[in-house]
């Protein structure tokens, strides 16, 4: 038989790493080092022990069955994300199980690893069907996992943070049951996040919005007995119904493939995806309990939780408004239609969006090195001004973001960042997909999206091409020096606070400078282009490849003649004709 042994210095330290571990985590001893309690063997023998009295009980209470379908249906769920397995045997177990009746208010209770088992009030079960993952499956779970050396997280060796009594419910709202089991909270709660979680109250009908094993669960369990390395191992999807009711909360175990979460509904709900596996070391830059899946609303309750070294890749959803967080992979990520919040994290990213007005928050993945710069181009060459920017430390963006109808945005950070529409020297999904251009293999990065914004920071965002058309664009600098090249299209550019550099590039353009020295570039065909805030003496003209046109002025129009007109919106003729233009 296995008994109780403490944890060998690797689990010991692993433990202590993180506060979720060792605030779960059962004491085995203080003598020097502390060191926590786990089984001896990894394979457990069970026995059920059907109406005989148990060790703590006067008398025998008739067995349900549906106890033991429900041990197995969890000893099951344990075998498939962690080292352990559990056979049932006649005598001589490792855990028994005790069915008792009593009045007071105790549901069910455990001795821990090497105790005399797990024993159940029958009393305050509340259904004897018990359905899975329904409230008397959850006590069931909670048990069965005190038997394997899980503690409560206000009574382990270290307390969760801000956690001091059973109902605290703590930093990160931890202590609930979507996290561990154990946590006596698993009713109204919601997350950190402000998803609702738990339902209002309990019932014996109520299979979901309820968890059978939490996330910080999963990786304590693996940190005693190993991972199971072999459970959804292929390509697999995760699928949220938002035709039912809810779902129970199941923490995703996946160990390979690419994998994805995905919103089926016939009806507009909104959804909330979080791909970010959890991560509970403390010393880390970020604690996180786990990404979080779900429909949004009043009556639907429970999803996906993304357990620590999970790597789910994708996401998919349909009309509603969604919000969708990616990871440090690179995620494939799609809606149908919608109003939707995209943020990408690390990874080379492929976001691919129905109509509706989207904001797609992007996340640089690397760092221009010296060996690089930006050209301003054009497919016709008089039209570029062929000024080279260099790239050295600006952030790299390694996505693409492909949009449908609607008004659709892009937001960088607030760091030094620049943004194409053909980049060809940095990665890209690794998938084949079409779109709407041929553009003889060049990857496009954009496609349909209405507007840029880079954030504060000295940014650079060039939407020229000698290859690839860009439809019409708002780009918006904001603070910082920033250096703005639209493309082909009919575009706004907008400056902000700072030294900016303009080029509208062909087509009719409006284009604000905003506070600070500001150069305005016109080149070749550059079309017929607004000035909205021209200031003399801060603001300056550069021309390019107007073969030595002599420009006009009329009222607050300057023309160059077949090549295009500059109007100086809210600019009087006398100030229009002192402008200095630089031929370049």
């Amino acid at each position: 038989m296995a008994e109780a042994q403490k944890t060998n210095e690797t689990q010991t330290v692993h433990i202590l790493s993180s506060i979720y571990f060792s605030g779960i985590a059962s004491l085995f001893n203080l003598d020097g080092n502390p060191s926590f309690t786990l089984w001896s063997d990894k394979h457990l023998t069970f026995k059920f022990n059907k109406n005989v009295k148990s060790p703590d009980h006067d008398l025998a209470f008739t067995w349900n069955e549906n106890y033991s379908l429900a041990v197995q249906t969890i000893f099951t769920n344990l075998s498939h994300v962690s080292g352990l397995k559990f056979s049932e045997v006649d005598n001589d177990a490792d855990i028994d199980f005790w069915f008792y009746h009593s009045d007071d208010n105790v549901y069910g209770y455990s001795y821990g690893v090497g105790g005399t088992g797990v024993f159940l009030n029958a009393s305050n079960l509340i259904n004897s069907a018990i359905p899975v993952n329904g409230y008397d499956f959850l006590t069931i779970a909670h048990e069965i996992v005190h038997n394997l050396g899980i503690s409560h997280p206000f009574d382990g060796y270290a307390n969760f943070p801000e956690v001091s009594s059973p109902l605290d419910i703590g930093k990160q709202s931890a202590n609930q049951n979507i996290y561990t089991i154990t946590s006596y909270n698993d009713t109204g709660t919601t997350s950190k996040e402000g998803i609702e979680i738990n339902p209002p109250y309990r019932t014996g009908q109520l299979d979901f919005g309820l968890s059978s094993l939490g996330t910080i669960d999963q990786s304590f369990l693996q940190i005693l007995y190993g991972e199971n390395e072999n459970n959804n191992n292929d390509d697999d999807v995760y699928i949220l119904d938002g035709n039912r009711l809810g779902a129970p909360w199941t923490t995703i175990w996946d160990t390979g493939g690419v994998d994805t979460i995905e919103i089926q509904s016939t009806s507009i709900e909104d959804a909330y995806i979080n791909l970010q596996p959890a991560n509970f070391q403390t010393n880390s830059e970020t604690v996180n309990l786990g990404g979080i899946s779900t429909i949004l609303g009043t009556d639907y309750l429970g999803g996906y939780l993304i357990g620590e070294n999970v790597r789910i890749e994708n996401a998919s959803t349909g009309l509603g408004n969604d919000t969708i967080i990616g990871n440090q992979y690179s995620n494939h990520i799609t809606s149908e239609g919608g109003n939707n919040t995209i943020k990408t994290k690390n990874g080379n990213n492929f976001v691919e969006l129905g109509g509706g007005n989207d904001i797609v928050k992007l996340s640089a993945n690397e760092v221009w090195s010296d060996a690089y710069f930006a050209k301003n181009t054009a497919q016709i060459h008089i039209n570029s001004t062929s000024e080279k920017i260099p790239l050295s430390g600006l952030n790299k963006y390694t996505d693409q973001v492909f949009t449908g109808d609607g008004f659709d945005e892009i937001h960088l950070s607030d760091q030094n960042d620049a943004f194409f529409l053909d980049d060809q020297f940095s990665d890209v999904f690794q998938t084949k997909f079409e779109t709407e251009q041929d553009y003889k293999d060049l990857k496009e990065r954009i496609i349909g999206v209405d507007k840029i914004h880079a954030g504060e920071g000295d940014d650079l965002l060039d939407m020229t091409s000698d290859a690839i058309k860009q439809s019409n664009i708002e780009l918006v600098g904001g603070d910082g020096n920033d250096v703005i090249w639209a493309g082909t299209g009919n575009d706004i550019l907008i400056g902000g606070s700072g030294d900016d550099q303009l080029n509208g590039g062909s087509g009719n353009d409006l284009l604000n400078g905003g506070s600070g020295e500001n150069i305005f570039s016109f080149a070749g065909n550059f079309g017929d282009d607004v000035i909205q805030d021209w200031t003399y003496g801060t603001n300056y003209l550069k021309i390019y490849n107007t073969n030595g046109v002599t420009p006009t002025v009329d009222d607050n129009v300057v023309s160059f003649g077949s090549f295009g007109t500059i109007t100086f919106q809210n600019t009087d003729f006398d100030l229009v004709a002192q402008i200095n233009f630089e031929l370049a």
